[in-house]
């Protein structure tokens, strides 16, 4: 990737409470040779004073912080960093979240799904443009050349413009308010009354197939095909409220635009419809197709509904054959989907449009009725057309014409794992289900009682050695839980009463960094799903959809899953050899101890320690004896300080020691220096030799106006002058 840097580095602070993820920023802005990382902080309150300090360029602020969150620091980096631009990011649903970061003050908003190399172009995009803003609002220039006469003359037309214009602009302004907020409204409304509606008819789907499932053979003919009619219906009447959820959505803010290959989009559908093509024999062929502007979600949705239209709508015995094509129009693009399917009545060719249009009954084809109203709105919000006609050779042709757009914003790319499709998050970690010799302990994070029974149900037929179910109906118990309690996997609705969709996952990832989360919801949407695995659960099941075999499934491998995400959490933090902090834990933890530093006051103290006449037990012994020699050495050092204090090995014979809490007295961290001496001095047995060294310290002391790279420094600067003089 290739991006233009702007004049001189954008200075960035980072926020987020993730190591990882704050590690990934670290060496991703440092290598794009753009970016100059000023700072990194893991919580709200951390996060204000290095804003305050260092007067950023460019603040990026992860909402989900603890303490004081994203949203309640933002009006307080506004007030004390007026010149930074903050840009959120975050993995909460972006519609309401993003508004109203936007609304207390934030610049922009980002979704916390795109690769590295997309995030890096969309915060050079939104730097550039604000920074193109400010040069045009100081430009008198834009005018002409500005003689008094001109001015004069200039200020008095807009002034009485203005004045003329005014009572109109406050009417429209009035109105759109209103119509934003019963658009707010209506889509509140619509997302509560899904939800309401989904709940208990997840619970009426599952205990039903419970029932055939248990009780099946001990039911005649007809009780059978009652229960099957019960499932049957209840399924439906879920697709139904899946589809008007999906065309609601598209109520909100115009669509991101992006270059979108066409090609990519059908060979997804395809895959993704691969099931229904082989069961009814069906042929899919295509022309090469373009690349157009657009949403890539949106119009993943659109070839989607088309192609599942053109398999459906095929007389019985008929092989159904679909082809995709496109015409280049002069102002466009015209996309061509045609089949052999029973074609379409020029009188109902309007109206299959409308919402809940449907021309056949449910026994001749199954359906919705929202499908193609889904089309017709996502093509018109792409400021297109769309239509259906005759096919020469039998059958019907849909026509979406999109003319050619400017790309306004830079958006994941159509994909499998966030197209809007119905791939499940894939289990690429781990492939082999070894089951442990005990219960798991589970923990179920769910405020419907009959949602709650159907799970334990569910698992209570789970093989050995099988779960221990434990249920709470909020997060806020679910955090008290896991204080108290070890718990080796948790399953969270994301719709409670105390915490909403991301922010419950969040609040929950926090109370328990190192157990597996599985996500159940009642919400069939993919990009919820990929913003739930992208955040951090390990599994994302969809209520209604589960049975046994599926639930302990996923809680296994995401148990199994964590379990090596822990494992390599460990080994990329951690000095291989001593399993002391390395350099990327120290600087870490050294800025979080600045941090409360500066907050309270008191003074931390930096050791950089170098053992003198260590390469002579390596040249002499070997360096087998050497890793001996580094490890009792480490874990003397350990032994000499407080527990609260770090000890890291940042490369060879070179330790770091971080110490705070000191008032600034030399008497309170002397007997800490004169410890670790101590320690080095003792001798260590090496094949039959009393082995010594000593050690070079050299200390720095930091407080207010202090930062991890500087102290580094000044401590290594310390330690090689002692070096000099001995």
């Amino acid at each position: 990737m290739s991006i233009a840097a702007p004049a001189g580095l954008i200075r960035i602070l980072v926020v987020d409470d993730t190591p990882t993820i704050r590690l990934l920023f670290q060496r991703m802005f440092t290598a794009s040779g753009i970016f100059d990382v000023v700072g990194e902080a893991a919580n709200g309150d951390d996060a204000v004073d290095l804003a305050r300090k260092h007067q950023p360029d460019v603040i990026l602020l992860d909402l989900a912080v603890p303490g004081v969150n994203g949203f309640q620091t933002i009006p307080t980096m506004v007030a004390q960093s007026p010149d930074s631009l903050i840009i959120v990011l975050s993995g909460f649903n972006s519609d309401s979240a993003g508004e109203q970061a936007l609304a207390l003050g934030a610049h922009a908003y980002i979704a916390k799904r795109h690769r590295p190399d997309e995030l890096l172009r969309q915060i050079v995009d939104i730097y550039r443009s604000r920074s193109v803003g400010r040069v045009r609002r100081v430009r008198d220039d834009d005018f002409g050349p500005a003689t008094p006469d001109s001015v004069g003359s200039l200020r008095t037309t807009t002034d009485e413009r203005r004045r003329q214009q005014g009572p109109v602009v406050r009417r429209l302004e009035s109105t759109n308010a209103a119509l934003a907020r019963s658009n707010e409204g209506l889509a509140a409304f619509a997302t509560v009354a899904a939800h309401d509606l989904r709940s208990p008819l997840h619970v009426v789907i599952g205990f039903s197939e419970l029932l055939a499932d248990a009780y099946g053979d001990r039911l005649d003919d007809d009780g059978r095909e009652m229960v099957a009619s019960i499932v049957s219906g209840a399924h439906r009447m879920e697709q139904m409220i899946e589809g008007l959820l999906a065309y609601c959505r598209l109520d909100g803010p115009p669509p991101a635009t992006t270059e979108v290959s066409l090609d990519d989009v059908v060979t997804i559908t395809i895959s993704m419809l691969a099931a229904e093509i082989d069961r009814r024999g069906a042929v899919v062929t295509r022309d090469s197709l373009p690349a157009v502007t657009g949403d890539p979600v949106q119009l993943q949705i659109l070839m989607q509904n088309l192609l599942a239209n053109a398999l459906k709508f095929t007389a019985d015995g008929v092989t159904p054959r679909v082809h995709f094509s496109a015409e280049r129009t002069d102002g466009g693009w015209k996309i061509i989907v045609e089949d052999n399917g029973i074609g379409v009545e020029p009188s109902e060719r309007e109206q299959i449009f409308g919402m809940f249009v449907r021309l056949h009954s449910q026994a001749e084809y199954a359906g919705t009725g929202i499908g193609l109203a889904t089309c017709k709105r996502i093509v018109e919000a792409h400021e297109g057309t769309i239509h259906v006609e005759d096919n020469p050779s039998g059958g019907s042709r849909f026509v979406v014409e999109l003319p050619d757009r400017e790309p306004t914003a830079t958006v994941a790319s159509a994909g499998p794992a966030g197209a809007g499709g119905t791939a499940s998050p894939v289990h690429d970690v781990v492939t082999v289900d070894v089951p442990p010799e005990r219960p798991l302990e589970v923990l179920l994070v769910e405020d419907s009682h009959e949602h709650a029974r159907l799970i334990n149900a569910l698992l209570r037929r789970a093989p050995q050695p099988g779960y221990r179910l434990h249920h709470v109906g909020t997060v806020s118990q679910a955090r008290d839980l896991l204080s108290m309690t070890d718990m080796d996997c948790v399953l969270l609705d994301l719709s409670l009463p105390d915490a909403d969709n991301l922010e419950a996952l969040s609040q929950v990832r926090a109370a328990a960094t190192q157990v597996a989360i599985v996500v159940i919801t009642s919400s069939a949407d993919e990009a919820l799903a990929f913003a739930a695995v992208s955040h951090v659960a390990q599994d994302y099941l969809v209520k209604g959809h589960i049975d046994t075999e599926q639930l302990s499934r996923a809680i296994r491998w995401s148990v199994q899953r964590k379990a090596l995400e822990n494992e390599l959490m460990r080994d990329a933090l951690h000095d291989p050899l001593t399993h002391l902090p390395n350099r990327t834990l120290m600087l870490d933890r050294l800025a979080s101890a600045l941090a409360r530093s500066e907050r309270s006051g008191k003074r931390v103290v930096v050791f950089f320690m170098d053992l003198d006449g260590f390469k002579l037990v390596n040249d002499r012994f070997g360096h087998e004896a050497g890793d001996h020699f580094l490890i009792v050495m480490a874990e003397r050092l350990r032994s000499a300080v407080r527990p609260q204090d770090t000890v890291a090995r940042i490369g060879g014979d070179e330790f770091v020691i971080i110490c705070e809490g000191f008032n600034g007295h030399d008497f309170e961290w002397q007997p800490l220096q004169r410890r670790l001496t101590a320690a080095v001095e003792i001798p260590i047995e090496i094949a039959g030799h009393a082995v010594r060294v000593s050690a070079s310290i050299g200390l720095a002391i930091g407080g207010r106006e202090s930062n991890p790279d500087s102290m580094l420094r000044d401590a290594d600067m310390a330690m090689y002058a002692m070096k000099r003089t001995r």
